[in-house]
Formats: structure tokens, C-alpha cells, sequence
């Protein structure tokens, strides 16, 4: 009994220091901290040994005194009970074993993660710097190019603004020689008639007058442009380059909208199928060049 009284006591020790009260609080403690329970129990058995020994010395006197069968059956539930109590203490340390093995691989598994998750975190940094310089790269390339397209937008505008202001020193200047010509012509016309009444009248007279000077052969036919502008070969069916397009609007010293006017079908009765191609070539040459207004003929001029 004192043997016994002992190993309740060590039990109800370490069940007190627990706080195991009841059968779900036991399975609670055998489930998280079986270990230490364990530990806790040895430690409660080994805290009175001297005490435990007499006890169960003293308890074997009694009992051999008293009866033996009695004593070989206590002895026997002594055994019993200590058995009992190193089965559970085995198992207690059997799943404290397994809970710690349970919890390093919990351990493990959460470490595992961690690293993944890190892992992950700096591919998705590195890809969202990628995905940034990238865009950056894209942005300063749109912008070179619209830069690019700017320049070149302005470099033509002004290449054919000076074209349009010499195209129109040129007609000015066409049509300055032309008043000019006419004047000098109209001025010898005159000369030549004065000339030819005094001589003419003199003669009558005298009989000694000078012969009157021929007339000046009449002026070239102007050029059909029909025939020159058809005449200029183009590369395909409709297809035409801008150098071409130069050769045509080159053909006079006016400007493209007066060329315009002198191929329109309106102005040659008679030959309207050969003005449509001609005036469509104009007109193309016309916006292939810069010129904008191409729709009006200006015969309204």
C-alpha cells in the first residue's frame, strides 16, 4: 500500500502541476505535451525514494506477519500497478516522441514554404523591374519616333512651301516676260505701220519708196498638254512615283492648278475621255507632291 500511496502520490503530482482534472484534459496533455508529462512523472517518483523504500519494506514485514498469501498478493498488485504505470509512462514518451517528430516536420514543411514564398516574392520583383524597363525602353522609342516623324513632317512642309514660292516667282515671272513680249510686239507693230504709210505715201509720189516689210509669221499653236502628260510613261496600272509626278507638273512653267485647267474635259470638247485620264494624272501628281486643293478645277477663276 505504501508502495502504492507513492505512485499515486508522484502521479497526482504531476497530473496536479498539468492541471489534468478529467479524462478529455489527460488526452490533451498525452496529445501536446507528453514529453514533458512524462519527465514531470519521473521526476515526482524519484522525489521521495527513501520514504517509498521504507514504506514498502515496512508494509513487507506487516504483511509476512499477518498473512503470506495476502502479502504475495499485494506484492503481486504492486507489481501490477508499477508495470501500469511504466506502460504509461512508455506510451507518454512513445507520443511525445511522435508529437516532437510531428512538430520538426511541421517545422520543416512551414521553412520549406517560406523559402518558396521568398523565392517566388523575388521572381515576381525581378519580373515587375523587367516588365518597367521594358516599358520604359518602349515609351523612350515612341517618343524618338515621334520626334522623328515631327522633324520629317516640318523638313517636307517646308520643302514644299519654298517649292510653291518658286513655282510662283516662276509664274510671275512667266507672265511678266509674256506682257513684256506682247508690248514689244504690239511697239514694233506699230513701228512697222508707221514706216510703211511715210514710204508708201512717198512713193506714190517720187515713185523711189521702199517696199513695205511682211508681216511677222503668226505665233506657235501652244502645246496640246493632253499629249504631254499622257505621253509620260507610268510604272503600272494608275501606279505612279513621285518623280513622275514632278515630270508632269514640270511640264509648264505655271502653276499645277492653271495645267489643270487646260486638260479639263470642259475645255477640250471632243476629246473628254483623254482629258479625264489626263486631268486624273494632274490631280494625283498634285496630292503626290503636296498640293492640297486638287478637288476644284478653278475654272471659276
Amino acid at each position: 500500500m505504501a508502495c502504492d500511496m507513492a505512485c499515486a502520490a508522484a502521479l497526482a503530482q504531476a497530473a496536479e502541476r498539468y492541471g489534468i482534472v478529467d479524462k478529455a484534459s489527460w488526452q490533451a496533455v498525452l496529445q501536446h505535451d507528453a514529453a514533458g508529462f512524462a519527465r514531470s512523472l519521473c521526476e515526482a517518483l524519484r522525489a521521495e525514494p527513501e520514504q517509498a523504500a521504507a514504506a514498502c519494506q515496512w508494509e513487507t514485514q506487516w504483511e509476512a506477519v499477518n498473512e503470506e498469501e495476502d502479502v504475495s498478493t499485494q506484492t503481486t498488485a504492486d507489481m501490477i500497478e508499477l508495470s501500469t504505470a511504466e506502460a504509461m509512462l512508455t506510451e507518454a514518451m512513445k507520443i511525445g516522441d511522435e508529437y516532437s517528430a510531428a512538430r520538426h516536420a511541421a517545422e520543416l514543411r512551414a521553412r520549406q514554404f517560406e523559402d518558396a514564398a521568398a523565392t517566388a516574392a523575388a521572381l515576381m520583383q525581378r519580373a515587375d523591374e523587367r516588365t518597367d524597363g521594358e516599358m520604359a525602353a518602349r515609351l523612350a522609342a515612341e517618343e524618338q519616333l515621334a520626334a522623328q516623324e515631327q522633324a520629317a513632317r516640318m523638313a517636307i512642309e517646308k520643302l514644299l512651301a519654298a517649292e510653291a514660292a518658286a513655282l510662283d516667282a516662276a509664274e510671275e515671272r512667266a507672265r511678266a516676260a509674256e506682257l513684256r513680249a506682247a508690248q514689244a510686239q504690239a511697239d514694233v507693230e506699230r513701228a512697222q505701220r508707221a514706216g510703211s504709210q511715210g514710204r508708201g505715201g512717198r512713193g506714190g509720189r517720187g515713185g523711189r519708196g521702199a517696199p513695205a516689210h511682211p508681216p511677222p509669221p503668226p505665233p506657235p499653236p501652244p502645246p496640246d498638254f493632253i499629249d504631254l502628260v499622257l505621253a509620260i510613261p507610268l510604272t503600272g496600272a494608275g501606279n505612279m512615283t513621285v518623280r513622275q509626278a514632278w515630270q508632269i507638273l514640270l511640264l509648264t512653267d505655271r502653276s499645277p492648278k492653271w495645267l489643270l485647267k487646260q486638260v479639263h474635259p470642259d475645255r477640250n470638247i471632243g476629246r473628254e475621255a483623254q482629258a479625264v485620264d489626263a486631268s486624273q494624272r494632274v490631280s494625283q501628281a498634285m496630292a503626290m507632291c503636296g498640293y492640297q486643293d486638287v478637288r476644284s478645277t478653278g475654272l471659276e477663276d
